[in-house]
């Protein structure tokens, strides 16, 4: 694929070291998939089926774990009162949040239909997603970080089976680490800054 990029003018042919992301994507064009497009190259067709199927069972296997975690924080915000109560209730079958698991699924629906549209108008435009995924994994880990120092001054006497050493050194360095990459996040894509002012307004 590099090869063809220099043929064609897209790279130059003297490149040094590692492609930079900007040479790489006009290395492999704009497709959400140089994976199944290297498997091909490397093993023709049977690369291709195996690739496909690898990248199933790995996005099934992320988008149950995510979905499984996501109804939990759900399950409790609706239990504490901060999403209504309808996302706590409990299957009594299976003792899971199925209210919060149709909200999450119906929501993940909406979500990939939105992406498979606006991809055929704006390329790569599923970005925007992978960036705002990111951004509220660093928040979460950021509040994670603010909770841990927090219960320790309200809670000091709380039984603690498990305590991380070091006093509030690392949940100082996770703060610091992702808070900053939440600002890099909104530089990169300053949308993603937008949307979640938004959802943060909405929410108020």
């Amino acid at each position: 694929l590099i090869d063809r990029a220099v043929t064609k003018g897209a790279l130059a042919p003297n490149l040094d070291g590692a492609l930079t992301y900007n040479q790489a994507k006009q290395a492999f064009g704009t497709t959400a998939v140089p994976h199944v497009f290297l498997y091909r190259r490397l093993f023709g067709t049977t690369g291709t089926v195996v690739i496909i199927i690898m990248s199933l069972l790995a996005s099934i296997t992320s988008f149950n774990a995510g979905t499984i975690t996501a109804s939990r924080y759900m399950y409790a915000l609706a239990r504490d009162g901060s999403l209504p109560k309808i996302f706590s209730r409990i299957s009594i079958n299976y003792a899971t949040p199925y209210m919060a698991l149709i909200a999450l699924s119906a929501m993940c629906l909406v979500i990939s239909a939105t992406v498979f549209v606006s991809e055929h108008f704006q390329p790569e435009s599923y970005e925007v997603f992978i960036y705002l995924g990111a951004f509220v994994e660093c928040m979460i880990y950021t509040v994670m970080a603010c909770s841990v120092m927090a219960l320790r001054r309200r809670r000091p006497d709380e039984a603690r089976p498990f305590r991380v050493p070091g006093g509030d050194l690392i949940p100082i360095i996770v703060l610091v680490f992702f808070s900053l990459l939440m600002m890099a996040i909104v530089a990169e894509r300053p949308v993603v800054g937008v949307i979640v002012a938004i959802c943060a307004c909405a929410s108020t």
